[in-house]
């Protein structure tokens, strides 16, 4: 079982989510803190889906075409690719155009960031539900150890 992509993809979930709740606060307060924590976290985000994405394909190969839930492997490996790709284009405007970080722009980057979280809420739904529905990534033994019937004696 491949741990790398468990382990990485509450990286970027979390600083999605708190960049957009920064965000939300600076459009509320219009304080500086907020503005610049926003741009942070979302660039942290980004990179991070980077290697999400990445351990998610070597995760997904270590499956094979005959594991349960194969099809919404593929639901949820295409949602969470297009929400990244959009993400990282979306720092990448942030850093290198001015008027959308700190200017004129900067009205439309709380839209822009409800939008991928949304596709972020979505696909992790998905890969929920790969998990927890169809065991995906579970190790079996880890699955039976917590039913023996030693245990229910006590």
């Amino acid at each position: 079982m491949n741990l790398l992509h468990p382990m990485i993809i509450h990286f970027p979930i979390a600083s999605l989510l708190i960049s957009l709740a920064l965000e939300g606060l600076f459009v509320w307060t219009k304080r500086e803190s907020f503005k610049s924590s926003a741009v942070i976290m979302l660039h942290i985000s980004a990179l991070t889906a980077i290697f999400a994405v990445a351990t998610g394909y070597i995760a997904s190969d270590a499956l094979g075409h005959d594991s349960p839930g194969h099809d919404l492997v593929h639901q949820h490996r295409d949602v969470m690719l297009a929400m990244s790709i959009l993400l990282v284009i979306l720092s990448a405007v942030v850093f290198k155009v001015r008027a959308v970080r700190e200017g004129s722009l900067r009205k439309w980057l709380f839209p822009a960031l409800l939008l991928v979280s949304a596709l972020l809420v979505y696909g992790a739904d998905k890969g929920g539900h790969l998990v927890f529905e169809k065991g995906v990534g579970v190790e079996k033994n880890i699955i039976n150890e917590g039913h023996h019937d030693s245990d229910h004696d006590h």
